[in-house]
């Protein structure tokens, strides 16, 4: 495969040069006016591309160079913008009587005459005359060659720094001694891999391990491969390093010869230093004698594959990490100070906003603290924070760093960036794979590079990418620089480049009309990226724009006019955008190849969409409707997800068979659906050309599916529902390299099909227990493929156990378990793990009686626990395996009892997390009428924004319910046009799971124009109609009362985020959405808000809806949607629950609009004076020592920063009495 990592001049000639071969193949012949000079074109300018590759190698370019190199680009974008026309026009229909034809010859000639397009091309051909002649001119020789000696190494000094001057080297360091130690007793020649980013530190830890162990050694050496190594230079290198003094001028296989001889007797030690590539480790390798003497080699890389390879065969991979903030700190004092604290309080603030963008890379904080040393004014701090990628960039005292340092941090989706740079032209079709698979392996091995970091990391495959953030300025004043990106925003315009702008990025989060610089030439863009609000931006003013991305931004129908004139656009993206219909001419963009309108308000698709022939790419919500017929003439898709299934909808999966290129589909069946109706259609999904599968929801009847022999489906992800046994075709779907499943007990039949899939390498599966308690992987041949195996137990009461030689390749390991007792685990001890002799990686999740905060080590672990006790056996069983793998073990806290042996109503739900659907009853329309007579006002409860109107009703058998109308078109109206949206949140409420403190769904209805939820009627109200709008003959809350509805919903919410999968987000937790049963127990409710948080999730903004007074504040200012926001609006509920008051009338209270509403509250609680918090209503019947508890609970829930609130886990451990002063105590020293 070709290399991905080019430069950006030599990347946009490897586009050009693609299309220049294009035009001269034969099916172009009518453009016999140009070919000769396409033909000049692509030869001179496939000589010009091998100077510029030569270029790519130099680190430091002279003026004239960079010039030249300059020039050239700009010259291949206008030739590219110069022929784009023509390929357009011949790559359509050729019949001259074809509608398009016509049209787009008018308006090519329109657009340019023929003697234009003549005289342009004219004037490129003597541009690149003129180039080529300079590039004659110029003396390229020996710039390869000079590479490696164009500078000092910049790890040099990595080398020779002394051991008190390290900061955060001894965590990782006591890791690889104890590596070595416990290897001392083994012969063979091991090797350990440090493998991590650019400025981590690897060199500086390989260098600490040979200072301290060379003395072990009959023989030592440490050699640096670099990135353009020399081989021969290294050979001569480690030659004199490991003590051979005899002439060096022999050719490398006398060196190689000479070095083997000399250690082939010799227990020897050899550091070989950042290694890029596999092909340098194997020529280094040749002179390293495979002797039996005990040898260690400890190689260093920031290539993930380079270090598995090397380390096979028995050794060890170690992952070097960023310094913890508190070491980074004292990294950046010890530098810029020559003291490890800071003292100038004055600094403190922007010292930390600095560390957080080095985001704990050595390098990083070693560079910019120098840049800082000396200098106290606080104005030059701030000048640094602001333009410290730029700094970097310019400074030549930052060069080291610039050479080095890699990138990592800032979170990109993997389909997003693939699909664009496809759009681009950076990625094409290679024998044998498709062009989506070519991009990602691209992004894979930017990945292995560690030039990228991988995150959302599901089932072992990254789903997003980070890029850190130091570098995100630096990669800006870059791309600028380069003429790649022009960056224009709101506030100043930045340095406008004085080439023709190529691609444009425009953030305007500010109100008003985007004004763009009059300098600013926006004909030639053919990349346009836009924040926030996009007014003041024509869309007929970019005529070649190729890629469009308009996610996230204040789009509304109004700013698509005229989209129909981008003759040229490959990718537009609508991503969670306010549009509410596409319009009808978008069917005339010819070249358009992604759509994606997921997360939009948009009803349905227009049939103009099946215009599209070169659509290969839709993402939509699984809300939006496609029209009758529309699917099966979609022949050009590749790729859709997600098409939304409900019962009138199941025929239409029929037209999926037509579509002979579709390869990935996701769908999601809404399992109110006619499920036995739906199953013919989703089973005949199996036996189309389908290779990626993802189908969510249910039900599903798989045993009556019947997928041809061969199925070509690769991928196979079923979740959502579980299904109730593994049916037999399964072990049958020889391409299977991918499953995913819910299993509701697994039993031996499932593993033993499971096992039988031939080329399965990624297994999840979560299910509630195993058949009588027990899930044995036996040792039968099964798993011959499998790499990666992940496993949920929701229940106590299961032993797993792996039999000798089960899953022999297995590498990657995750389980989690509940774990209360050792009855929880049926006499498991360490689950036979001793027995994976290919692990590398183990991952071990455990609820039960205990937290960890980060990673658990049962050896920091002072309580003798069970916990301790059973993590301790699996650690012991890990440690004995050949590999050495690593391993992490998070204990999470589980609130509920043990369920061992039960079939607990709290783990017997529908929905998401455990979906048995039948349960619910359908009403009909009738019934639900004559039990509110006809919706009668006299009978409404509450009439809602969000979660419609609430009626109170009675059945046919005398129960009472609440009955909760949405009219779909009402909310139309009421500014909430997305169906998806309202789909997906009626689907959520719908699927709700069942536990004693979330309220329970009875059933529902569903019409054409209206949903209905209907659940029991609670006769003692809501938790906000008993604090301010009880009767007067009725009690108040007591404080008791008041304490079991703060644990109660506690319970609840914790349920929701960390025993759901996936995790259910509630945004609107308030007095008003707490229920109370006739026992006063409190009940979770209103979820017209809730949110599915499924794997797929990313940090993308969402429209901010809540109650004023509950919603955190980072969700106000960046609609980005976590489990915190939950905890703010629990924390505000407390203190309505404290003082009777509603949250907006408790900021009233402070009578200050410069102090915040926690700042009063913490302030009443330090002087004492709860009579001013506490609920009149008690008439001081309450407990001042719990008062003051639950009082320091809301404060920690209601902390500005979400990072610093507890999770609801803690919150009911708080509320339990566990941990609440030591978090009260730590939390008032950090203030």
């Amino acid at each position: 495969m070709a290399t991905m990592l080019v430069g950006v001049s030599t990347g946009v000639m490897n586009t050009l040069l693609s299309k220049l071969s294009k035009i001269l193949e034969d099916k172009y012949t009518k453009l016999k006016g140009v070919r000769r000079q396409i033909a000049f074109f692509r030869n001179e300018l496939s000589s010009m591309k091998a100077a510029l590759e030569m270029l790519e190698t130099v680190e430091e370019l002279d003026p004239l160079q960079k010039e030249w190199r300059d020039t050239v680009r700009e010259l291949a974008y206008d030739i590219e913008d110069c022929i784009d026309p023509f390929l357009v026009l011949v790559d359509q229909k050729q019949d001259e009587q074809s509608t398009f034809f016509k049209g787009f010859s008018y308006k090519l000639k329109k657009m340019k005459a023929r003697h234009e397009i003549s005289n342009e091309i004219e004037e490129l051909k003597t541009r690149v005359i003129e180039a080529s002649k300079r590039h004659k001119r110029y003396n390229f020789v020996g710039l390869q060659s000079s590479h490696g000696t164009s500078g000092i190494d910049p790890r040099l000094r990595a080398l020779y720094v002394e051991v008190d001057e390290l900061v955060g080297i001894k965590g990782p360091k006591e890791h690889v001694m104890e590596w070595f130690a416990k290897g001392r007793g083994d012969v063979e020649v091991k090797v350990l891999s440090v493998v991590g980013s650019g400025g981590l530190g690897k060199t500086t830890l390989a260098n600490q391990i040979f200072r301290q162990l060379k003395c072990q050694f009959e023989c030592t050496g440490f050699v640096s491969v670099s990135r353009s190594p020399d081989i021969k230079s290294i050979l001569r290198q480690m030659h004199t390093e490991v003590g051979i003094t005899d002439d060096t001028s022999e050719d490398e296989r006398q060196l190689i010869d000479k070095i083997r001889d000399h250690l082939k007797d010799k227990r020897y030690f050899v550091v070989i230093d950042d290694v890029w590539d596999v092909e340098a480790w194997e020529a280094v390798k040749l002179a390293l004698f495979n002797n039996r003497c005990g040898s260690r080699i400890v190689m260093t890389t920031r290539n993930a594959a380079v270090a598995s390879h090397c380390s096979r065969g028995g050794g060890c991979v170690y992952q070097m990490e960023p310094l913890s903030f508190v070491d980074s700190k004292m990294l950046f004092c010890q530098r810029a100070f020559r003291s490890q604290e800071l003292y100038y309080p004055h600094l403190e603030e922007v010292c930390d906003e600095i560390l957080a963008k080095c985001g704990g890379l050595p390098l990083a904080i070693i560079t910019v603290s120098s840049l800082l040393a000396g200098k106290h004014a606080k104005d030059e701090w701030d000048r640094m924070l602001t333009a410290i990628g730029h700094a970097l960039a310019k400074n030549p005292d930052a060069a080291n760093m610039t050479k080095i340092l890699s990138l990592k941090d800032y979170k990109i989706s993997k389909q997003h960036l693939i699909n664009r740079w496809i759009a681009e032209g950076f990625v094409h079709e290679e024998q044998g794979w498709r062009t989506y698979e070519v991009g990602g392996n691209y992004f894979n091995d930017l990945i292995n590079r560690s030039l990228i970091q991988p995150v959302d990391i599901n089932d072992g495959q990254a789903k997003a990418c980070q890029v850190h953030d130091i570098i995100l300025d630096f990669i800006t004043c870059k791309a600028a620089e380069e003429n790649f990106v022009t960056s224009v925003n709101s506030v100043e315009h930045g340095n406008i480049s004085e080439c023709r702008v190529r691609r444009l990025c425009v953030k305007n989060h500010n109100n008003e009309k985007v004004s763009k610089p009059t300098s600013l030439n926006v004909t030639h863009v053919r990349s346009l990226t836009m924040f926030g609000h996009v007014d003041g931006i024509s869309l007929f003013a970019f005529p070649i724009l190729r890629v469009l991305d308009l996610s996230y931004s204040l789009l509304k129908d109004k700013h698509l006019k005229n989209i129909e004139k981008l003759h040229f656009l490959k990718y537009l993206s609508l991503r969670s955008t306010l549009i509410t219909k596409l319009p009808r001419k978008i069917g005339q963009l010819n070249c358009l190849e992604t759509l994606d309108i997921s997360y939009t308000e948009i009803l349905e698709l227009p049939l103009s969409i099946a215009k599209l022939e070169c659509l290969a790419n839709l993402y939509v919500g699984r809300g939006t409707r496609f029209p009758d017929r529309l699917i099966g003439k979609m022949h050009s898709l590749v790729e859709l997800e997600e098409f939304g299934v409900s019962c009138e909808l199941g025929k239409s999966l029929q037209g999926f068979s037509q579509l002979s290129k579709l390869r990935t589909l996701k769908v999601h069946l809404f399992w109110w659906s006619d499920a036995e109706g739906c199953q013919n259609y989703v089973s005949a999904l199996l036996s189309s050309n389908l290779h990626h599968l993802y189908l969510t929801g249910g039900p599903l009847i798989m045993e009556k599916w019947y997928p041809p022999s061969p199925c070509i489906i690769r991928k196979l992800h079923i979740i959502g529902c579980y299904i109730r046994k593994v049916p037999n075709w399964m072990s049958s779907l020889g391409s299977l390299t991918e499953l995913q499943l819910w299993i509701h007990r697994m039993g031996p039949n499932d593993i033993e099909i499971l096992g039988a899939i031939p080329s399965l390498c990624f297994l999840k599966l979560k299910t509630m227990c195993g058949i009588n308690g027990r899930i044995i992987i036996c040792s039968n041949k099964g798993f011959r493929s499998l790499t990666y195996f992940s496993l949920r137990i929701k229940r106590c009461g299961t032993l797993l156990e792996f039999e000798p030689e089960s899953m022999p390749k297995l590498d990657n390991f995750q389980v989690e378990f509940r774990l209360h007792g050792m009855d929880c685990l049926n006499g498991a001890s360490d689950f036979g793990i001793q027995h994976l002799s290919a692990l590398t990686k183990v991952k071990i999740g455990i609820w039960g009686n205990i937290c960890s905060d980060g990673i658990y080590d049962p050896e920091q672990d002072m309580n003798n626990s069970i916990t301790r006790s059973v993590v301790s056996l699996i650690k012991a069983a890990i440690e004995k395996l050949p590999n050495h793998p690593t391993s992490r073990f998070h204990l999470e806290y589980d609130h509920g009892s043990c369920l061992l042996g039960e079939t607990s109503q709290e783990f017997e739900g529908q929905g998401p997390d455990e979906a048995y659907p039948r349960q619910h009853k359908i009403f009909s329309l009738r019934e639900l009428e004559d039990a509110t007579n006809c919706f009668s006002n006299s009978n409404v409860l509450q009439r809602g924004r969000f979660d419609g109107s609430m009626y109170k009703g009675r059945l046919g058998d005398g129960s009472l319910v609440v009955v909760k109308k949405d009219y779909i078109s009402r909310a139309l109206s009421m500014g909430y046009p997305n169906i998806d949206w309202r789909t997906r949140h009626f689907q959520t409420q719908v699927e709700m799971p069942v536990h004693r403190n979330l309220m329970r769904l009875h059933g529902f209805c569903i019409t054409p124009t209206k949903r209905f939820l209907v659940y029991p009627y609670m006769s003692n109200g809501t938790v906000a109609s008993r604090l301010r709008e009880r009767p007067p003959y009725e009690p108040p809350l007591d404080w008791r009362t008041r304490r079991r509805i703060a644990l109660g919903s506690a319970r609840g919410l914790s349920y929701l985020h960390d025993h759901c999968d996936p995790k259910i987000i509630h945004r609107d937790v308030k007095a008003a959405n707490i229920s109370l049963d006739e026992d006063f127990e409190a009940l979770v409710g209103g979820f017209g808000l809730a949110k599915l948080m499924d794997h797929m999730d990313t940090d993308e903004p969402n429209a901010v809806r809540g109650t004023i007074g509950h919603i955190a504040p980072e969700y106000l200012s960046t609609g980005i949607i976590s489990e915190k926001i939950d905890v703010f609006g629990y924390g505000m509920m407390l203190l309505e629950l404290i003082t009777g008051q509603r949250a907006f009338d408790l900021a009233h209270l402070a009578n200050d609009d410069d102090v915040m509403l926690p700042d009063w509250v913490k302030g009443l609680l330090k002087e004492k004076r709860l009579e001013m918090l506490v609920d009149p209503d008690l008439q001081s019947n309450y407990i001042d020592v719990e008062v003051e508890s639950l009082i320091q609970v809301a404060l920690l829930c209601t902390q500005g920063s979400p990072t610093e609130r507890p999770k609801m886990a803690e919150v009911v451990r708080m509320l339990e009495g566990d941990g609440l002063a030591e978090r009260w105590e730590e939390w008032q020293k950090m203030k």
